[in-house]
């Protein structure tokens, strides 16, 4: 049995049927002239109830299931499905051994719908602006539920295009606006500054969000020896605070992959995981002046030798 295909094809059948509603929504409200702001808040609590209904399996039938494979998944590399493969493979199909092979089929189809829906929430949410845009604009073609792609939407050429056609004059109007030689000069330095830190503090996962996160608050919040400047705690802060996973806000704390990786750090992740990661944070910290928190990661890496 194939159960990495039953997996995708009911994945991907909720994010079919999902953008064929919004749709639907959009192209409604805005034959009855609601602004986007009056029902978009809607359409993620739908899909908020709905990860949440299968969150709640946890409590029931899908207890011990569900938390081995969420604890494992994160423990292999490689795409989406070969991660989804290698979890059932490795320890999922050891614990149905004794029972039917449609008990088996129902789970494989209940995490595949749960985290369907869990990704349609993050992305619903941290895309609003791209989605009030298609909405102003009427570019329906232009929703899509693609998590393969890490791409920043702002600086996207579709997001752009869309700005151009809700604000013609735009670019004319940045062009002809009377502006002082040096004041253009420092905007335009400033701008590219910008860009550069925002993509730098793009490229961190939550993965190594969440280890700074326990980092910070263990070795400086919770400690009495060790002490950081505001400066440093909002520029860490900053960097933490980007994490996409929103049911922090909603799951209960023992059951929520996230809190589990902020609460144990480095330890959450197997041994290999945890050199990649922690490697992996020295060199995208390099440039952002916090060389507070590097002898703390090069101190977890010691650990492992």
């Amino acid at each position: 049995m194939d159960v990495t295909l039953l997996y995708k094809y009911h994945y991907e059948a909720v994010i079919k049927r999902s953008k064929h509603l919004v749709v639907v929504i959009f192209k409604s409200n805005k034959s009855r002239k609601r602004t986007f702001s009056s029902f978009y808040k809607d359409i993620i609590e739908e899909v908020k109830g709905r990860s949440i209904h299968y969150y709640d399996l946890y409590k029931g039938k899908y207890s011990n299931s569900m938390n081995v494979f969420d604890c494992n998944r994160m423990n292999y590399e490689g795409s989406k499905y070969e991660v989804i493969e290698l979890v059932f493979k490795n320890h999922i199909f050891s614990l149905y051994e004794k029972y039917s092979k449609k008990e088996l089929l129902n789970f494989v189809v209940d995490i595949a719908r749960r985290d369907a829906f869990d990704y349609l929430s993050r992305h619903l949410y941290n895309h609003r602006d791209y989605y009030s845009l298609v909405y102003d604009t009427e570019s329906y073609q232009n929703i899509y539920f693609d998590d393969s792609s890490n791409l920043y939407f702002r600086d996207s050429k579709t997001y752009n295009e869309m700005l151009d056609l809700k604000h013609p004059n735009r670019i004319k109007t940045e062009i002809n606006l009377p502006m002082d030689v040096d004041v253009l000069k420092t905007s335009s330095s400033k701008n590219d500054k910008d860009s550069e830190i925002q993509s730098k503090l793009n490229g961190f996962d939550d993965d190594e969000r969440m280890i700074i996160g326990y980092l910070l608050y263990h070795d400086y919040l919770k400690s009495k020896k060790r002490s950081i400047s505001l400066n440093k705690f909002l520029l860490l802060v900053k960097i933490v605070g980007g994490y996409e996973d929103l049911s922090i806000f909603y799951q209960k704390t023992n059951s929520n992959t996230s809190y589990k990786k902020a609460n144990e750090g480095p330890k959450y992740f197997a041994e290999t995981s945890q050199k990649k990661l922690l490697n992996s944070l020295l060199v995208k910290l390099e440039g952002l002046g916090i060389d507070d928190i590097s002898p703390l990661i090069r101190k977890e890496l010691g650990k492992l030798k």
